[in-house]
């Protein structure tokens, strides 16, 4: 056995098929020799371990042929044709890896070898990274109009917004490609699993249609704590579960918050959010289908709301224990830095933020082992807490995320996908995975996220799994996780919207004051100002949604939401749910 370096052997992965086998039929004896080229397996041994690659060789070819004999003949390849095409990226899904950045970790080296493997692979095509904010909602739809965009793009932010209905209008006004035929060319259907594909079909597409191609991996729902495990254990105080509620995070934070250290650091948008955890997005939107716009809000009938942003407004100001700075804006970004640099306890991060290796110096790997524990026992995750017995943003609802310009031509689009296909489904990802175990034995370098759609619990050539990089207790936490009922979003039955949409700017004005300003405040009359000022905005939008439709989508989406509640949080559903429903929308829609 011939033993090759974890470069050649990631390199060799990385090659192509070159060369097709023939048999073939002679009337005379003719002994010829050429040189070719072809494709051979081979077993080599990797740091003691044998494995199995695949590699191209150029040899001698002997052919012999006899009257009516059959031999096999190797020929060489078709060369692939040259293309002229430029993929634009912002450096999501897939990034140009510098020089700069192999030499700050060393394991971009194997990334970067992916990406070339695909492009040496596709002549003539090129990735080239531009500066385009394209998480920015705000200004990135005017980029789209004016052509300025980048070929990936994320569909909601597009839309205005973080949720799939933001990410379906966008694509029925066409401010996204339409990549139908491309779904299927690289075949999700038949890599994802069974229920994952149906999960991920169902959100993806508009009559048929699909908006965006699917990574290889999904989370639970975004809206997660991670929180410092070990500082709640030396403090005795009770750890997050699945269920925990609202109140119970709040002496969670008050526990914590210790001087400068504050139990949990969240964006500006996190009092809206905490209305949310208490069913916000439900009881405050009321249905009238009479109207050119079909929806009025109600922040003012319910006290409720008036207690809950009072309760937000002292942890904040009063007990000092939740930090909110509007300087440092909206993003996950600084309070992830907050969290890394020990000076919260607590925030509000998805699933792949809580994962990166001890390669990335500002992962919680890093931190782990600068502080010499364990993952598992230094960080926890767990659902956002329940409000008056309601569960916001639970399990598996997978759609998206890569969508893609409307501006480039479908070339590029093919390029493109295959480029995703490559990198997060095929070799591209087998050579940045086995680069990053054989370089560093660590399966906290290898797992930077453990939840794939095609099932696999493991990488070839990787014989760690996620339980070995952070405990088998962690790993079942964001399992069943997964597990929480998923929400009947309206956007599966209401028509997608071509018309523009009113902005929540009016509402959200007045939340920001109650977690800027100490106050005193009067809430109610807050409350009623931005109410009054977004119902007073919506009379000048008229909803490209019929009447008849939207009444049938209404009572369509409340009865699956009165089964869903009345099955998954009876609490909420008797208290809160079922007086709405029956007082308020049932009058509404007939």
């Amino acid at each position: 056995m011939k033993k090759v370096s974890r470069r050649e052997m990631l390199r060799m992965l990385g090659l192509g098929a070159a060369g097709a086998v023939a048999a073939a039929c002679q009337p005379q004896t003719v002994v010829q020799e050429k040189e070719v080229t072809r494709v051979v397996k081979e077993t080599v041994m990797v740091e003691g371990k044998e494995v199995e690659v695949t590699k191209i060789v150029q040899e001698v070819v002997t052919k012999v042929v006899t009257e009516e004999k059959e031999v096999v003949v190797t020929a060489t390849p078709t060369p692939i044709a040259e293309v002229d095409v430029t993929i634009k990226t912002s450096g999501w899904p897939v990034g140009v890896r510098t020089e700069e950045d192999i030499a700050a970790n060393p394991l971009n080296q194997y990334y970067a070898d992916a990406v070339q493997a695909y492009l040496d692979q596709h002549p003539g095509v090129k990735l080239e990274q531009v500066d385009v904010n394209i998480w920015d909602t705000q200004g990135i739809m005017a980029q789209v109009v004016a052509g300025t965009d980048c070929t990936y793009l994320y569909g909601p932010c597009v839309g205005g917004g973080w949720g799939r209905s933001n990410a379906v209008n966008a694509f029925v006004q066409g401010l996204l490609a339409d990549i139908t035929p491309l779904v299927f060319k690289w075949g999700m259907h038949e890599k994802a699993l069974p229920h994952l594909w149906d999960n991920w079909s169902a959100n993806s597409q508009v009559d048929g249609k699909y908006f965006s191609f699917s990574l290889n991996e999904y989370a639970p729902s975004a809206g997660t704590m991670i929180y410092r495990r070990d500082l709640i254990n030396e403090k005795s105080l009770k750890e997050p579960d699945i269920g925990w509620t609202v109140e119970e995070w709040f002496e969670l934070c008050k526990g914590l918050t210790e001087g400068d250290f504050t139990g949990a650091a969240v964006a500006p948008w996190f009092l809206p959010y905490t209305c949310a955890m208490h069913g916000w997005d439900i009881l405050t939107q009321v249905p009238v289908p009479g109207q050119p716009w079909h929806w009025r809000r109600d922040l003012t009938s319910d006290p409720r709301w008036v207690e809950i942003c009072e309760q937000f407004n002292k942890m904040i100001f009063e007990d000092k224990a939740i930090l909110v700075d509007v300087a440092l804006g909206g993003g996950d970004g600084e309070y992830y830095n907050l969290f890394r640099n020990g000076q919260t306890g607590m925030a509000r991060f998805n699933y792949w933020s809580m994962f990166g290796g001890p390669g990335e110096p500002t992962s919680l790997a890093t931190m782990a082992e600068e502080a010499g524990k364990e993952f598992g026992d230094m960080f926890g995750a767990a659902p956002l807490p329940v409000g008056d017995g309601y569960q916001l943003g639970s399990g598996v609802d997978i759609w998206g995320p890569v969508c893609f310009s409307p501006n480039d031509d479908a070339q590029t689009h093919d390029y493109a996908v295959g480029l995703v296909d490559w990198m997060f489904w095929e070799d591209g990802l087998a050579i940045t995975k086995q680069g990053a175990w054989e370089d560093s034995q660590d399966p906290r370098q290898v797992y930077t996220a453990f939840l794939y759609m095609d099932g696999r619990e493991q990488h070839p050539g990787v014989p760690a799994t996620p339980v070995d990089a952070f405990g088998q207790e962690l790993v079942d936490r964001w399992i069943n996780i997964g597990k929480l009922p998923v929400e009947p979003p309206q956007s599966k039955y209401y028509p997608a919207e071509e018309n523009p949409t009113p902005s929540g700017q009016a509402i959200d004005d007045q939340l920001n004051l109650m977690i800027t300003d100490p106050g005193p405040h009067d809430y109610a009359a807050l409350l009623k100002k931005g109410e009054d000022d977004w119902n007073a905005q919506a009379v000048g939008f008229a909803s490209s949604v019929s009447e008849a439709q939207f009444v049938v989508a209404s009572q369509n989406w409340y009865a699956a939401m009165d089964e869903y509640l009345k099955t998954n949080y009876p609490e909420f559903y008797e208290n809160r749910f079922k007086p709405y429903y029956e007082g308020t929308v049932l009058p509404a829609i007939g």
